[in-house]
Formats: C-alpha cells, structure tokens, sequence
C-alpha cells in the first residue's frame, strides 16, 4: 500500500521550496510579500502534515516526496462548482477524498509544549514549579522582614538622653540655653 503525499497549501509548497533552497524565513518572506512569522506559520503546519520532528527533517521529508522543484498542483484553479484551494464539488457525483493525518514516524507527540509528557509528568512538572514558586516567595518575605528590622527606627528608647519624640536632648549646650556654671 502507498502512502499519497500530504497535501499542502500553495504557501507552505513554496516556503519548503524556500527551506529546501536553505533559505532563512526572512528571506523567503521577502520573496512571497509575507511576514517571517507567517512563513514560520506555513512551514510548521508542514512540518506537522510531512510528520516531522524539525523544519529539517520536513525538508529531507518534503525532497523525498516532492523532489526538488515544487509541484505543479500548487496554484490549483479553481473550476465551476469546486471552492476554491478547496477538493469540494457542489453539485459533483464524486465525493471528496477523506482527509488522512499523516502519522508521526516516531512513538513521540508531534505537539510542542506539554503534550509530549504523560499527565503524571505533567503533575509532576506543575508541582515542582508551584514548590519553587513558594521557596521564592518565603525568600522573598525573609528578605523583606530583615530589612525592615534592620532599617526600622526605634519608636522608644531607654537610652539617656532621648526624649520620647525622638530628639535628643543635649545637656551642658548653649544651644538649650542652660549650662553649668
């Protein structure tokens, strides 16, 4: 049984031709009147239709598939009665082909983020952030605390000499208009 080759989009066809030319998204953005993230847009959506890890395996995938030139069904027309860049006929007697995701060559999750762990990892990881989130924050509060304590003015004093508005009272000055005589 052989495996029919994904479709893609006429954008992502001619991002990967711009991949496989080794070309930066900037560059093929450029080419195709296009900003660089909606080339990343095209070219991720392809790598995940092709089934591969990275924009380099897509791009091995995509020659083997496709070959080096980008394939002529790229800029479909579209006919009366068919949507177009769409395979549905209106009043057509050939039902449109189902669609088929292309199974990812290896066991792993092709999603990024956290799908590629079990839900008892991802507890896991949710845990261990949520643990160092509370160590910092009690950092935090230790911080705080000593630094009041240490900065903090004291409010009575038994020292001599300290009135309890916080002056100080200074004997034997003339600055108090008394002295020692």
């Amino acid at each position: 049984m052989t495996q029919t080759p994904p479709r893609l989009s006429p954008r992502q066809h001619q991002c990967m031709t711009g991949l496989l030319a080794h070309k930066r998204s900037k560059t093929i953005a450029e080419e195709l009147g296009l900003s660089p993230k909606t080339v990343d847009n095209y070219i991720a959506e392809a790598v995940v239709l092709l089934g591969a890890r990275d924009r380099a395996d897509a791009a091995g995938r995509y020659k083997a598939i496709f070959g080096e030139e980008t394939p002529p069904e790229t800029a479909p027309e579209a006919t009366p009665g068919e949507i177009p860049g769409g395979s549905v006929r209106v009043g057509g007697d050939v039902p449109p082909a189902p669609f088929e995701a292309p199974q990812p060559a290896n066991d792993m999750a092709v999603g990024r983020g956290m799908e590629r762990y079990s839900p008892l990892q991802r507890l896991g990881i949710i845990a261990g952030i949520s643990v160092a989130i509370a160590v910092s924050l009690a950092l935090v509060t230790v911080a705080v605390v000593g630094l009041i304590a240490i900065y903090e003015t004291p409010r009575s004093s038994n020292e001599p000499g300290v009135v309890e508005n916080g002056r100080r009272e200074i004997h034997g000055s003339a600055a108090t208009g008394g002295g020692s005589v």
